[in-house]
């Protein structure tokens, strides 16, 4: 297995669904991802304000 040193999410049709919302799949791999010391991060055009309620989710 690959050792990962960085998830880098794409958030527009990406990690986020039709409703705008992360799937249930979706953040149980990023908890995963967490919980093995693997730092996540958003990848968007967003700004940092649309992009501050999601991480707060996770």
């Amino acid at each position: 297995m690959i050792p990962y040193k960085l998830v880098a999410l794409d958030m527009d049709g990406t990690l986020l669904n039709e409703e705008q919302k992360i799937s249930p799949e979706n953040r149980k791999w990023i908890h995963r991802a967490i919980e093995h010391g693997v730092p996540v991060m958003f990848a968007t055009g967003r700004g940092v304000q649309s992009v501050e309620p999601y991480v707060e989710e996770l």
